[in-house]
């Protein structure tokens, strides 16, 4: 999960993701993604690791519409009777109309989101991913 450029590899949408500083994940290493999302066919986001503590830990910001719109992600990771657990909150800071609608629709689009991703990291980590 903390190697973005593989983003497209879980992701439930068309992405790709470039690696703008060099070398392993840290916090502050710069990356630029572009992406298909729900009709809109190019959304290009900026994204700055915020947090790194592998394996525990891993956030960032992602930066779109030239600065308007902000998504913080932030993944956790710990073991719960003999699994692991990851959990993921996303917080939107979005101004206007669009964040409203954002802040309605996401509660009921997130759960398919969510759980597409969690099949595909689920496959990705079990070594079943086609």
């Amino acid at each position: 999960m903390s190697d973005l450029t593989r983003s497209h590899e879980w992701a439930t949408n068309p992405l790709s993701v470039v690696a703008e500083t060099p070398g392993p994940v840290k916090v502050g290493a710069k990356y630029h993604s572009d992406a298909k999302f729900i009709g809109n066919d190019h959304v290009h986001g900026e994204q700055e690791v915020t947090a790194y503590d592998p394996p525990a830990r891993f956030s960032f910001m992602n930066i779109e519409h030239n600065g308007k719109e902000k998504y913080t992600h932030d993944f956790t990771v710990h073991g719960e009777s003999g699994k692991t657990i990851v959990e993921r909150t996303i917080i939107f800071d979005v101004p206007g109309v669009r964040g409203l609608g954002i802040r309605l629709v996401v509660p009921f689009a997130s759960k398919k989101f969510d759980k597409q991703a969690g099949e595909k990291l689920n496959s990705i980590c079990s070594g079943t991913a086609s």
